[in-house]
């Protein structure tokens, strides 16, 4: 596809807010919610360098470029992050051929930086992946970062109260510094339109999980990195080192992004995520008479506790600690034996879209169950858990949402009813482009 989209110069909204106008050529308008990109700090970025304080935004459109194969044009960008975009590119195109990736970078002033200091920072959300980093790099003092507007809408302030709350008395228990960044960097893109686009050719995950997380949740860090003077920042691995799948943040592409003289390290890919929860969590916390809040839950009203205990995401933790002989109810989750039934039978009943991550999830908690009594309680459930072929559960969410789809094509009522949403979704749309053109007209 040809076409551009343009990151203009970073400008201070004050002291610690950074503003990136972004324009698009027509036919990448669609891709597009926002022309503004804008994040604030918890401290000063003042003396922070244009170059990378341009960063966060143009880490949030670059796999854009790369998935239509238009040219990024940039006003001023930090030397080492234009050679590490190229790699991206590139290890982007290895992962899904399908892909273009023929990006061309014009870039009207580059230049290099270095950061003073020797600090460490670590991507946070309070979650199992995370908290182990943390307790594995815990000699090192590495300073937390939690963003707002990543797995907690903006618009959603009482949740990220919740959450931030937990994880303040959580680093302040560690003795460990904890930092913020609020962003409207999943805003600024058309999650809908990309994923209605893309979904297939990075094969079945959204936009979100397939390509953009990591290096947008990285990039945001660029201008922090350089206010608090870090050489190092660790993402927390989500698989282990044996599964070998394309998805967002993977070792291949993480590692490549870097800035200035920072480099950044893929955390952890040694242990699974059982393995982190049994070898280190476990021997780290329950001798402490404080427990943390293991935030997993991805639902914007989990209910009282951060955790709504009955999402597969949550199950699926809870099951890990039950494994591992924790009380899922002393790190933030609301445990009763029914619950896992409950999802047993939702779970045959198609009732949870099951993607191959799932499965190689709980394939790597199944290895775990013993083999023959005594299990765990409920026993009941790890005896089922024990036998289950997650492989076909994939295909029972299929058959179940195809008999949906042909319910529809037979029902004139619902398949007006689907057509309905389907010119609403698309009228959506349309608006948020027109809006954009019309934004990009504004006298500035």
């Amino acid at each position: 596809m040809s076409g551009w989209i343009a990151v203009h110069r970073p400008e201070l909204t004050d002291l610690t807010s950074v503003r990136v106008r972004i324009d698009a050529s027509p036919e990448l308008a669609r891709y597009l919610r926002n022309s503004v990109f804008e994040a604030t700090y918890d401290r000063q970025i003042a003396d922070v360098p244009p170059s990378i304080l341009a960063i966060p935004a143009i880490a949030n459109v670059a796999p854009v470029c790369w998935a239509t194969g238009c040219e990024l044009r940039l006003a001023c960008v930090d030397a080492t992050f234009l050679r590490a975009l190229d790699e991206l590119r590139a290890k982007v195109a290895e992962f899904y051929p399908a892909l273009p990736c023929t990006t061309r970078v014009v870039a009207e002033e580059v230049r290099e930086n270095r950061i003073r200091g020797q600090g460490v920072g670590l991507l946070f959300s309070g979650g199992v992946d995370s908290t182990a980093s943390l307790v594995r790099h815990r000699a090192e003092n590495p300073e937390l970062v939690m963003i707002h507007g990543a797995d907690i809408p903006l618009r959603n302030e009482r949740l990220w109260s919740r959450a931030l709350e937990a994880n303040r008395q959580f680093a302040a228990a560690e003795g460990v510094v904890l930092h913020t960044v609020r962003s409207n960097f999943r805003e600024v893109l058309d999650a809908g339109a990309l994923n209605a686009e893309f979904s297939k050719v990075l094969l079945g995950r959204s936009w979100w999980a397939g390509i953009q997380h990591a290096i947008a949740l990285l990039g945001l860090l660029a201008p922090l990195s350089a206010a608090s003077g870090w050489k190092r920042i660790l993402i927390a691995a989500t698989y282990a080192q044996h599964i070998r799948r394309p998805h967002g943040s993977p070792p291949e592409l993480d590692s490549r992004v870097r800035w200035a003289d920072l480099v950044v390290v893929h955390d952890s890919n040694d242990l699974s995520r059982y393995e982190k929860i049994q070898k280190v969590l476990k021997p780290y916390f329950e001798a402490k008479p404080g427990k943390p809040t293991l935030r997993v839950c991805l639902l914007e009203d989990p209910g009282p506790l951060l955790n709504c205990g009955r999402c597969e995401k949550c199950v699926r933790t809870v099951v890990a600690l039950l494994l591992a002989g924790m009380d899922p109810r002393a790190y933030g989750f609301p445990y009763h034996p029914g619950t896992l039934f409950r999802f047993r039978d939702r779970l045959l009943r198609g009732k949870y879209k099951f993607t191959v991550g799932h499965v190689l999830m709980w394939q790597d908690l199944q290895q775990h169950v013993p083999k023959g009594p005594p299990w765990p309680e409920p026993v009941a459930f790890f005896h089922w858990l024990a036998e289950a072929d997650f492989t076909q559960i994939p295909y029972i969410w299929q058959r179940r949402h195809r008999t949906e789809q042909e319910a529809v094509s037979r029902s004139p009522v619902l398949r007006g009813l689907f057509t309905l949403k389907t010119l609403a979704r698309r009228m959506v749309r349309g608006v948020r482009a027109i809006a954009f053109r019309l934004n990009q007209w504004v006298p500035r």
